[in-house]
């Protein structure tokens, strides 16, 4: 059997959207010369680094260093050359011969945010300069813009106190499927700002895609707190009601995702536990390319009573007594095996959801008095599986394992899949949720990730004989 010989290749290329005059105004850039090749300048002592994960931020982020250079076009350094907001795009390959003749694939695609020029002196005298770049991806729009009160007097926009988000963004203030609410903020709050950077691209910036595919829940945007201020992704992460949905940005060759969806979590039977949630892939990773691998499991994040407060419901005096069947027994788990209360004691796991049921069309207070029992029944129940939900996707949190790997370096590697590690007669999978690449020009690209809700435990209670012995090699009769 030969063993595989990899050529990777890393691509790094500068898009230039902002030109400094001798005055130092910025303004769109319009030469013809708008590209510059980092791949060269990326010699020895030099690096490439991303960084993506699932979670509260929408930006992956990005690192170049190289050695400082003469840019020929400018005559002067890269670093007087590169600026805060030109558009980075970084592509790399295992096997870079597949690709002969198109682009490599997409690793990244963002904007700079920093450049730095470190100077230093060595002990013997040798002086050391370098350039270092670093940026957020796309997700760095939902960042940037922000929306605050003083905004809406500025522009002279009205401000009321009630549909405050409808009077700064134009959406609909009546209460809407979360999906289209996603939609509308895309398609009209972000992707106009998206536009108007585009004209200093010439179109290289693309609109964001939507990729959303929550089916629960309404909401009522006058909920938001956009007067409080905040950025666009705090007012979509606020109402995208995790942890039951996930919400990240993910760079595509077509350009930008913004996806919203249930999270893809699997029980311990192997089946998907949320309504509407889909399997978002896997890739394979053999035992040969892996570096390092980490795996633990716990009870720091075991509980047995799941609790999902009635919040942003408006429910009235009456419904909040009648919510108290949300503790009719139906909130604790006492019983189940991974998290009985004998072993780990009594724990609580709250999380607050924001939407409301389906059959829902507004704020319990505005109906008829007669009307608002079954409306507040009809919350109190959504509440009720939303925490029947919660404890479905952790009831079992003391038998996953949470881990870290560092593999060798593949461009399929993305978050919000799973990785199936496969090791001799054992095979698990676990939930990737965050990706770093590390590429060393003449050295090595490493890729590390880091994993939830991983079933190696699970796997190798399955396994008969040894499983210390069968994780390391296939069984004679293996295929």
């Amino acid at each position: 059997m030969t063993a595989p010989v990899y050529r990777w290749a890393c691509t790094v290329v500068v898009t230039k959207m902002v030109h400094r005059g001798g005055d130092g105004v910025a303004t769109r850039f319009t030469e013809a010369d708008r590209t510059i090749d980092l791949t060269p300048l990326l010699g020895d002592g030099g690096s490439v680094s991303t960084t993506k994960s699932l979670g509260g931020e929408p930006c992956g982020a990005f690192s170049i260093v190289f050695g400082d250079q003469c840019e020929e076009s400018a005559k002067d350094t890269v670093y007087a050359r590169v600026e805060a907001m030109d558009l980075v795009e970084i592509r790399a390959s295992r096997e870079p011969h597949k690709y002969a003749g198109q682009d490599l694939p997409l690793i990244m695609r963002g904007f700079v945010s920093r450049v730095r020029r470190p100077e230093s002196m060595g002990a013997d005298g040798s002086p050391t300069r370098s350039v270092v770049i670093t940026g957020h991806d796309s997700g760095k729009m939902w960042k940037i813009h922000q929306i605050w009160q003083e905004l809406a007097v500025v522009t002279e926009q009205p401000v009321l106190t009630v549909f405050g988000l409808h009077a700064l963004l134009g959406l609909d203030v009546a209460v809407v499927d979360i999906e289209k609410f996603m939609l509308d903020f895309m398609e009209k709050v972000v992707n106009p700002k998206v536009e108007a950077l585009a004209a200093y691209s010439q179109q290289t910036v693309k609109p964001f895609i939507a990729e959303l595919s929550v089916t629960e829940g309404r909401l009522v945007p006058a909920v938001i707190d956009v007067l409080g201020g905040g950025s666009y992704w705090s007012i979509v992460s606020s109402v995208c009601d995790a942890p039951w949905n996930e919400l990240f940005v993910r760079d595509e060759e077509d350009g930008p995702h913004f996806v919203h969806r249930p999270a893809p979590y699997y029980g311990v039977d192997g089946k998907l536990i949320l309504e509407g949630a889909t399997d978002p892939g896997e890739y394979m990773i053999p035992d040969t390319q892996v570096v390092y691998n980490d795996q633990s499991r716990g009870d720091s994040n075991v509980a047995n009573f799941y609790w999902v407060p009635p919040g942003t419901s408006a429910l009235d005096t009456n419904g909040l007594v009648t919510s108290g069947a949300l503790v009719d027994g139906s909130a604790l788990d006492f019983q189940h095996g991974n998290n009985k209360p004998e072993l780990y004691g009594e724990r609580k796991m709250e999380a607050n959801s924001v939407l409301i049921p389906d059959t829902s069309d507004g704020n319990t207070a505005n109906l008829p008095i007669g009307d608002r029992p079954a409306e507040n029944d009809k919350r109190i129940s959504w509440y009720r599986h939303r925490s029947q939900q919660l404890q479905a996707m952790n009831r079992d949190n003391s038998v996953f394992e949470d881990g870290s790997l560092t593999v060798m370096g593949r461009e399929d590697l993305v978050i919000g899949k799973y990785a199936r590690l496969v090791r001799g007669d054992l095979e698990c999978k676990a939930y990737v949720v965050a990706v770093s690449h590390q590429f060393q020009p003449f050295g090595n690209w490493t890729t590390s990730l880091s994993t939830e809700r991983g079933t190696g435990f699970l796997e190798r209670l399955k396994l008969t004989g040894s499983p210390y012995y069968l994780e390391g090699r296939k069984g004679p009769f293996s295929t």
